[in-house]
């Protein structure tokens, strides 16, 4: 009847709160109608989701163009299309955003795993010169050495390649983050090893130098706070003890 305010359908009232359907009005053929409450509230009162559809971003039909029976009672009038396609717009926003909130806890949670793992790496790359230190004066003499000397090489080339692929992984995580993520202690920690690699390189070549020719008993040791020790016995003619210092 004239003058009555449209009913409210069930189907509508699930979808986005209490509309109805308004046949009378003039304009578009199929408008809804939506109650002045802010339709967030009333979905948390009535079904506890955790997505709110902000009503104020989706056009309203203009005033001229309402029902007279639907003027004046505080309900905001849309157009059916519109409205479906605000509300749809907002929930693709709504998973595109925690869709990337989630991508980038994953990378936060991968980079930090990645850093302990060069962590270990680094510290497995340390310890695997000094056992070359060790072994490579006596590689010369000894068959025995020198096939271990092998292995401990293949051994850091592994090591090398692990420590190529985690700095990879890292600088994409780190694109992905947007390049917010630093590592300093790392990064402190790959300098010192490549200073310790050169230094190994200089001592190795400089010893092998000092006993060339000569046939000579080695006792090596190493010392934490001076640096790598050998003692070298010569069994040649000049028959005498030196010490070379790393």
């Amino acid at each position: 009847m004239p003058g009555e305010v449209p009913s409210i359908t069930k189907q509508n009232e699930d979808l986005v709160g209490s509309v109805s359907k308004n046949t009378d009005a003039p304009g578009p053929s199929s408008n809804y109608v939506l109650p002045s409450v802010p339709l967030g509230e009333m979905a948390v009162r009535k079904a506890n989701t955790l997505l709110q559809i902000d009503r104020h971003q989706i056009q309203a039909v203009q005033s001229e163009q309402q029902a007279l029976e639907l003027q004046g009672l505080g309900l905001a009038v849309y157009d059916q299309e519109v409205l479906e396609q605000g509300v749809l717009q907002q929930v693709d926003n709504a998973i595109n955003e925690a869709s990337r909130v989630s991508r980038l806890a994953e990378a936060e949670q991968e980079l930090q795993q990645l850093a302990d793992e060069l962590r270990s790496c680094v510290t497995s790359l340390r310890q695997i010169n000094k056992i070359i230190e060790q072994l490579t004066p006596q590689a010369a003499t000894c068959k025995e050495i020198g096939r271990k000397l092998d292995s401990v090489k293949r051994q850091k080339h592994n090591k090398e390649q692990q420590l190529k692929k985690i700095k990879a992984k890292q600088k994409r995580l780190k694109a992905v983050l947007g390049g917010s993520q630093e590592e300093p202690d790392i990064e402190e920690d790959l300098q010192g090893y490549h200073e310790e690699g050169e230094t190994t390189r200089e001592l190795c070549q400089n010893f092998m130098r000092f006993i060339s020719g000569s046939f000579a008993k080695i006792v090596f040791y190493h010392n934490i706070t001076r640096g790598l020790r050998i003692k070298i016995v010569l069994e040649g003619p000049a028959c005498k003890s030196l010490q070379y210092k790393g």
